[in-house]
């Protein structure tokens, strides 16, 4: 959306601030939102422009003209097989400054809205891959063309910790309830109520019974395979986090700020970040004793690891050994076919998230072991109209990975435009995760036969980490300050007042989509930095213009 129509102006930064939001996507929206409403001033930091700005890296014109054509290739009723062709030659076109970029779903729908990896590069430590798709735009990633939408709570036993390897949360699942609830009340949740033994129930606005091709779909799905229990999704179109704050009249906001690090006192307290302007190169700063990093995981770990004080022997929190590591996504695999449809069901698939969720419990073997693995995953299957009489569906399947301290991201020596050092990924499948995501693969290859699909593509293999778009970890909450950087409101253990609620935060991965508990865990955080500060009284509603420079 352009910046004029969100009631956006420019106006120069004034402080002093009560709280500095680095980032606007999910967790950054939410923390805007909440810290504003108790009443405090809030500065938001976010690092991009507008999707197709000049200064965004990419040049707007041929993004304006890829992103014409792809969508008059997905909605003609053409011939799959040219449709694929126009595809794979506009991905080679994509690839002279977005090569990562545009091995993305979503870069052929709007590919401005990807960063520029000639400005943004990084790296892959040896015998690893990891494609790490980026955003820097007011709304993050949650307003690119083709995000999921999709919001599920996490179950009781993704925050238990088991013989796997994966770590006990150090909250209660009940602490969690009542900020899902506000979070979803806002959102406006809607979807199917059934329930499966990892899918809590959510508050839901709106419920919806399933189509008849859904219907013919679910049933499908259970013939085929009764370890699989399809349900309707839950989802919801992104809120504009950002104006619902805006409203309150105590957000200001800076685009184009690259942050780098955070500044500290003395004492361990936070005071302030500073950043790069990008459209001037200039170094900047801004105060405030409370910081929430929010620019998606790995960034934000980079904003720490860039923080670090070398002289600090004391081991815990920001100078924790567990800064950087245990980066973990969901393992995908994928499959994409036309069926036939009814016409009456046309306007429920033109809406975009509405799906079908199919959870199942893998269980096999460690190949190298021989240990009994058993863990949840996860499919969505998403249909659209395709000309007169057919739909498109794409399965997309989602296992977690494990959380292994040799996965992990660190600073390197080479610079970006910035002249910020760039992130080396170091990531890779275990034999477990191959294992239990070679299950899931074989039940996305089950459902397409089961649905009489059409196939268009169909995953080969497992897609290299990064590709589930839902890297988390590398800075992660627990109940020990020496094998974790946060506790359990998501503030760092040795600087008070910095707080981390994006994906870095988790310390483990469910089947589900992680954004629902990534907004739950901010809003809580918030609620955690308010109390220990004398926030100033909540002044008269008002509704003047986002002060944006």
């Amino acid at each position: 959306m352009p910046l004029h129509d969100r009631g956006l102006s420019q106006q120069p930064l004034r402080g002093p601030y009560d709280a500095i939001v680095v980032g606007s996507g999910a967790a950054g929206g939410v923390a805007c939102h909440e810290l504003t409403r108790a009443g405090l001033r809030v500065l938001v930091l976010e690092a991009g422009w507008e999707p197709t700005s000049p200064r965004a890296g990419i040049n707007a014109p041929s993004a304006r003209i890829v992103s014409t054509i792809t969508n008059g290739l997905r909605h003609r009723a053409i011939p799959p097989m040219l449709n694929t062709l126009g595809m794979k030659a506009l991905s080679a076109f994509g690839r002279l400054r977005q090569p990562v970029q545009s091995r993305c779903f979503a870069w052929k729908l709007s590919p401005g809205s990807l960063v520029d990896d000639r400005d943004c590069p990084y790296e892959t430590a040896p015998g690893t891959e990891f494609n790490w798709f980026r955003s820097r735009q007011l709304g993050g990633r949650m307003t690119v063309p083709g995000h999921g939408r999709q919001y599920y709570r996490l179950a009781q036993t993704d925050l238990e910790g088991d013989s796997y390897g994966r770590p006990a949360w150090p909250l209660e699942h009940a602490e969690l309830d009542p900020w899902y609830a506000g979070i979803e009340e806002q959102l406006r949740l809607r979807g199917g109520d059934d329930l499966f033994a990892f899918v809590p129930a959510s508050m839901l606005s709106f419920v919806h019974a399933p189509t008849p091709d859904e219907a013919e779909t679910i049933a499908a799905l259970r013939d085929r395979s009764p370890s699989l229990w399809p349900i309707l999704g839950r989802y919801a179109p992104p809120l504009d986090w950002i104006a619902m704050a805006a409203k309150t009249g105590r957000l200001t906001a800076k685009t184009g700020a690259i942050v780098d690090r955070v500044s500290m006192d003395g004492s361990g307290k936070v005071t302030g970040v500073r950043w790069i302007d990008g459209r001037t190169g200039q170094r900047q700063a801004a105060e405030a004793p409370i910081v929430f990093l929010c620019a998606s995981a790995f960034e934000s770990t980079r904003i720490l690891l860039m923080s670090r004080d070398p002289l600090v022997r004391e081991r815990v929190g920001l100078h924790s050994d567990a800064l950087g590591r245990f980066a973990m996504d969901h393992a995908v695999a994928s499959c994409a076919g036309y069926v036939a449809a009814r016409r009456a069901d046309a306007a429920a698939e033109a809406e975009h998230g509405r799906c079908i969720y199919a959870p199942a419990i893998a269980r096999t073997q460690d190949p190298a072991t021989g240990e009994r693995l058993e863990s949840p995953f996860g499919m969505q299957l998403h249909r659209q109209p395709a000309g007169r009489d057919r739909s498109r569906i794409d399965i997309v399947g989602f296992s977690p990975m494990r959380p292994d301290a040799e996965n992990r991201v660190q600073l390197s020596a080479r610079k970006d435009r910035f002249g910020i050092p760039v992130l080396t990924i170091a990531c890779r499948y275990g034999n477990a995760d191959r294992a239990i995501a070679h299950e899931m693969l074989g039940s996305v290859r089950q459902a397409a036969e089961a649905l009489g699909l059409d196939v268009e593509y169909l995953s080969r293999d497992i897609a290299p980490p990064g590709t589930g778009i839902h890297e988390c970890g590398t800075a992660r909450m627990g109940a020990d300050p020496s094998t974790s950087v946060l506790d359990a409101h998501g503030e760092c253990w040795d600087v008070k007042g910095l707080y981390v609620t994006d994906a870095a935060a988790l310390p483990s991965l469910g089947a589900q989509n992680p954004t629902l508990t990534i907004m739950a865990l901010t809003a809580r955080a918030a609620a955690h930095a308010v109390c220990g500060l004398n926030a100033r009284p909540a002044e008269a509603e008002r509704a003047p213009a986002l002060a944006l420079n």
